[in-house]
């Protein structure tokens, strides 16, 4: 009863209150702050600005597995890595890009300039913790992402063979160019180094030479990350890595949930590796599909289709800016995560990677078995579980199969006698003899037993 009375009688202070008695004036104004702050909390309002940005600053906690794998090497795009010092060299090749984008236009700079002040504040919203510099100086940040625009218009032109350029021009000749588009594909794809495409669509409707549809730009950027990449998107893609993604994960899917207990968590399902799934009767096979998406086991016949994965130098650092981007960016999923988990789960040493391969669902360039194995690996080391992953119903199917004794049994006789040809025809010839044997024991007794009825 007594603590009811002091509850009931005890007295919050409020910020003035606080400041008289000799609290700190910078505690005040921020105690202040915070309560104004409170009043004018809006669910619906954060939710709309949350919803503008689509380029984020890698966490410190990704970061730290692979540095270099976030960090453009060549060429950089947008604010977050603008004027560093190992990439100064390559702003004296935006300015030409931009002279040489100027002169087959046949139009001065200013309309341009005009088009994208337009979209000024969508293109700042695009970035997540925009340094104020950027939004102090609003022309500074017009002048690069004009810089920048054109150098990549420029770039994903090269496919179309450019003969604007000097025929011994640094980065824009045709002897120098598939030397440097690898280096520049990379860093167009870094999570840090994203330029708004929209950006691009304001540039091409103002130069008015050709196409300027979402479609064609979407198309423009996938030629040149890879020739056979295809994403159907309804709109403009946010950025080049969002539709490198999309691309990646095209096709209709329809996932299957996996009833979780109520009120629990589902938690992914631990699954063997290639070789051990292998001993149990699963059987591995190239999926017909290119979407990392369409991975289908099934269980009556044991057969789990996997799509192909090339692995090269690149490899390993778009994966792993590709999940930065799912586990930043809310609401888009987290499929290529998911995928690389399936993986990992399957390939524990060089010999499943050497069984995948294989099968035609692996290829390499570079390095050995465990260097891939390592690889798939150390990518998820920093990624958080999915409760929804979408390969979870596959996984609780492989799990149930591979538990099951008559599919390790019939497992062992295919591995120890039947996958060989000359093994096939030898147990069958021995067979034949058995039941050969038989048939004449049962004629000699029935022989015998007609013998002594006489």
């Amino acid at each position: 009863m007594a603590a009811s009375t002091v509850k009931t009688q005890a007295k919050v202070m409020d910020a003035s209150e606080l400041c008289e008695n000799k609290i700190p004036t910078s505690f005040c104004e921020w105690a202040d702050g915070m309560d104004d702050a409170a009043n004018k909390v809006d669910i619906r309002r954060e939710e709309r600005e949350w919803k503008k940005p689509s380029i984020y600053r890698v966490t410190s906690f990704a970061r730290s597995h692979n540095p270099h794998a976030f960090t453009p090497q060549v060429i950089s795009f947008g604010p977050f890595h603008h004027g560093a010092e190992h990439l100064k060299f390559t702003e004296v090749l935006k300015g030409r890009a931009l002279m040489h984008f100027l002169h087959r236009a046949e139009k001065p700079l200013r309309p341009f300039i005009s088009k994208l002040r337009c979209i000024l504040k969508q293109l700042q919203d695009s970035y997540q913790d925009l340094d104020d510099k950027w939004k102090q100086n609003p022309y500074e940040f017009l002048k690069m992402m004009l810089l920048d625009g054109c150098f990549m218009i420029e770039v994903l032109r090269l496919k179309e063979g450019s003969k604007d350029y000097a025929p011994n021009d640094p980065v824009f000749s045709l002897h120098m160019m598939p030397l440097r588009i690898p280096y520049i594909k990379r860093d167009v794809l870094l999570l840090e180094n994203q330029l708004p495409l929209l950006v691009l669509k304001a540039l091409l409707e103002v130069e008015e030479r050709g196409q300027t549809g979402d479609q064609y730009i979407n198309n423009l950027v996938l030629r040149f990350c890879g020739e056979k990449l295809k994403a159907n998107l309804p709109g403009l893609a946010s950025h080049p890595l969002e539709l490198y993604r999309m691309s990646m994960l095209h096709g209709y899917y329809e996932q299957k949930i996996v009833e979780c207990e109520p009120g629990k968590i589902c938690e992914t399902e631990v699954i063997q590796n290639a070789v051990e799934l292998q001993e149990s009767g699963v059987r591995f096979r190239k999926s017909k599909s290119t979407s990392l998406r369409d991975i289908e086991f099934d269980p009556k016949t044991g057969m789990l289709e996997l799509p192909f994965i090339p692995v090269n130098d690149g490899t390993e650092h778009l994966l792993l800016n590709m999940i930065a981007y799912e586990q930043i960016h809310v609401g888009i999923g987290n499929e290529i995560t998911s995928y690389i988990a399936f993986m990992d789960a399957l390939i524990d040493s060089g010999h499943d990677v050497k069984l995948l391969q294989k099968k035609g669902i692996i290829s390499y360039s570079r390095g050995s078995h465990k260097a891939v194995a390592d690889l798939f690996n150390g990518l998820t080391k920093e990624a958080a579980h999915d409760p929804k992953d979408p390969f979870n119903h596959t996984r609780s199917e492989l799990n149930k199969y591979y538990k099951k004794r008559r599919n390790k049994w019939g497992a062992n006789l295919r591995h120890q006698y039947l996958h060989s040809p000359w093994k096939v025809i030898s147990i069958f010839a021995a067979s034949f003899v058995i039941v050969l044997t038989f048939v004449q024991t049962v004629c000699a007794i029935i022989s015998l037993y007609k013998e002594l009825r006489h």
